[in-house]
């Protein structure tokens, strides 16, 4: 069992069969990081006019490469001191289903505010898809610990990665180029000419079965429906779903059991 979420399995049943794509640090609305480190496209001298024109770059940039059915993983930094109705407003202008990975700048305290705004699922840890791992800050253990949250999760989480096999680490928070190790890769908005990255497919998900995945909604239906209705035993729905299943997997071995 590893610290990582892994989503591939998600993504794979909700979208079997999609493009899926990572950028970092987009940074709407940050008008410092022009002067930082986006000067060679835009003018730090006419600050307002420029960052239009990079909120407005960096959405056509995304646009011609993420389709509206493609997915696309976005590591933290989204936009900076961003209201709710902002934030729709710059994510509805942005193809693809969106996910995101929380950064230094995003309201980490406030998921719901990126939900609410577009975003199908917020997470506030890296997570894992295809082997690979998807974090805002790089993982690799050797590297300045300024470059990442100095706390017991994130600790393992560098061990974990360390540890692992194979397997990429895709990051951003770093706005250059930065030699973390060959199982590094900077993604970050500057490092990557803006361009989401294509990382791969989700996978072909199909049921074995006619009966219901039990997701978070169904799940939340249940619950719904029993504290409407006492004589409901959500230990008795639970038992009934289970009991179908083993009939249905048992129904297969029925010629040997006879």
């Amino acid at each position: 069992m590893g610290y990582f979420k892994d989503i591939s399995e998600m993504l794979a049943k909700k979208y079997p069969d999609r493009k899926v794509y990572v950028i970092s640090d987009q940074h709407f609305d940050h008008k410092n990081i022009i002067s930082m480190t986006r000067n060679d496209l835009f003018d730090p001298n006419d600050i307002d006019n420029s960052l239009d024109k990079m909120n407005e770059h960096i959405i056509n940039e995304h646009n011609k490469i993420v389709g509206p059915d493609d997915i696309v993983i976005m590591l933290g930094d989204f936009s900076f001191k961003t209201g709710q109705e902002r934030l729709a407003e710059l994510t509805s202008k942005l193809n693809g289903h969106k996910f995101l990975i929380l950064g230094n700048h995003d309201k980490k305290e406030r998921p719901d505010l990126y939900l609410k705004a577009g975003f199908e699922d917020v997470f506030l840890s890296p997570v894992k898809f295809n082997g690979d791992f998807y974090s805002h800050y790089p993982l690799n253990a050797t590297i300045e610990s300024r470059d990442r949250p100095n706390s017991i999760l994130y600790n393992l989480l560098c061990k974990e990665f360390s540890q692992a096999s194979s397997g990429i680490n895709f990051h951003g928070h770093q706005h250059s180029y930065v030699n973390n190790g060959n199982r590094e890769k900077n993604i970050a908005c500057e490092v990557i000419n803006y361009k989401p990255l294509l990382v791969g497919r989700t996978k072909s998900y199909q049921s074995n079965n006619n009966l219901p995945y039990l997701d978070e909604e169904l799940i939340e239906i249940l619950h719904r429906v029993m504290s409407k209705y006492n004589h409901l035993q959500e230990k008795g729905i639970m038992t009934d779903y289970l009991y179908t299943i083993l009939l249905d997997i048992l129904s297969k071995y029925e010629d040997d059991i006879l």
